[in-house]
């Protein structure tokens, strides 16, 4: 049975994130008219007020240039919100991004990060002067044997931190793995508890149901994953995004710049970026 249980080095080629790119079909509900074509006042009104801050593990981290889904998610919203800014790093070359010892780590996402440690991490992100933060956290910690209810405590502790300071807390639920039954049953009850929005959630994302193979429950569809199938290729990145902007943003009269043209999403080969743990 294939697990999210360890960690894998790949990049993207040129040619195959290219690839890739055109390998998606945005929803139709993302096919709409410019930003520019409405009233820009009621666009400002409408677009966060402060940048977002994404927290994750290997799957926010993505791959190499902008396939990822936080740079997927500003791209998508800047016709809206030209000065939009979607970070999951706190932009200083200086921090690292990868634990050493007791350095500190102001990076918001890197392979392997369970929850303690975004937890533990998480006051970065609060003096970072976000108006919203996005947290997707888990399946690390279920790939090491943790249960639901270790996750939600540390989601929780995050997702209050959050509110105290007045951000807007967009949780999203764990993307598919093709999991055992054992541990297939703690992820259905965490990504049901974060559907069901615990007090500190403004807005639930269900990034399992995007990613989901109907035609084979708990496996990310083809069209989503990687080449080690169990991350989300480019394809599978930008149904991420989508989700976001169709749950957390979905006021904005967003265009989505993704090409529309048929093809393979497998493009990904091996090279230098950690994922998972």
């Amino acid at each position: 049975m294939t697990s999210c249980s360890y960690e894998y080095n790949v990049t993207v080629k040129p040619q195959a994130a290219h690839h890739e790119r055109d390998s998606y079909t945005p929803p139709a509900a993302m096919q709409t008219a410019p930003a520019n074509a409405i009233d820009s006042k009621l666009l400002r009104d409408r677009c966060p007020s402060g940048s977002v801050a994404v927290i994750g593990d290997s799957i926010t981290v993505g791959f190499n240039g902008r396939n990822n889904y936080p740079d997927m998610l500003e791209d998508k919203l800047r016709p809206a919100c030209p000065g939009i800014k979607v970070q999951h790093e706190d932009g200083n070359p200086n921090t690292l991004q990868r634990p050493r010892g007791n350095a500190p780590l102001d990076k918001y996402a890197f392979g392997g990060k369970s929850t303690p440690r975004m937890r533990r991490d998480f006051d970065t992100v609060l003096v970072g002067g976000h108006s919203d933060v996005i947290i997707m956290g888990g399946v690390n910690d279920l790939a090491g044997g943790r249960t639901a209810e270790d996750i939600k405590k540390d989601l929780a502790d995050m997702y209050a931190r959050a509110k105290q300071r007045g951000l807007r807390v967009i949780a999203l639920t764990t993307t598919p793995c093709g999991w055992s039954e054992k541990t297939y049953a703690q992820q259905d009850a965490l990504n049901k508890w974060i559907m069901s929005r615990p007090e500190g959630i403004d807005v639930a994302v269900d990034v399992f149901a995007a990613l989901n193979d109907p035609r084979n429950p708990r496996f990310m569809k083809p069209e989503a994953k990687s080449f080690d199938r169990i991350h989300p290729g480019i394809a599978g990145l930008h149904m991420i995004a989508d989700a976001i902007v169709s749950s957390a943003y979905s006021q904005l009269p967003t265009y989505s710049k993704s090409p529309t043209t048929a093809g393979s999403s497998e493009q990904a080969t091996p090279g230098s970026f950690f994922y998972l743990r």
